[in-house]
């Protein structure tokens, strides 16, 4: 999970998925999934990418967790994502798609806070030769 350190953030249930790496959830905010880039919906595995999100998150209750930055420019809120109970427990949103090789690590230097934990998830990825 996220470090214990990353102030938690809102907690709401996601109401839509737009594509690989952004979340709509039932308060009205708009969330992009930090530190973590997916393709576009119409890239090569753009759709596979958002059917993973939509099955991870869509329906389910997440918990936000800032690490730096809390709003990109398109006012878009910029957290490490968990999928808050379920029979897995906790699932880390940003790890289970590096992990299914259908993102890939993308930090900044103002929101790298789980820069080191995301990148051993795109090495198992890799490893594993699946996706992007």
């Amino acid at each position: 999970m996220p470090g214990p350190a990353l102030p938690k953030g809102e907690t709401a249930r996601v109401t839509q998925v737009v594509d690989g790496d952004t979340l709509v959830l039932a308060n009205g905010l708009t969330v992009r999934l930090a530190e973590l880039d997916a393709p576009r919906r119409e890239d090569p595995l753009g759709p596979q990418a958002q059917a993973a999100l939509s099955s991870l998150a869509l329906g389910k209750t997440v918990s936000l967790r800032y690490g730096g930055l809390r709003r990109d420019s398109r006012g878009r809120a910029l957290a490490q994502v968990v999928v808050e109970g379920g029979p897995a427990g906790q699932t880390w949103l940003q790890r289970e798609l590096l992990a299914r090789g259908l993102a890939r690590v993308h930090t900044w230097p103002d929101n790298r806070a789980e820069g080191p934990a995301l990148f051993a998830a795109q090495r198992r990825g890799y490893s594993g030769m699946l996706g992007v």
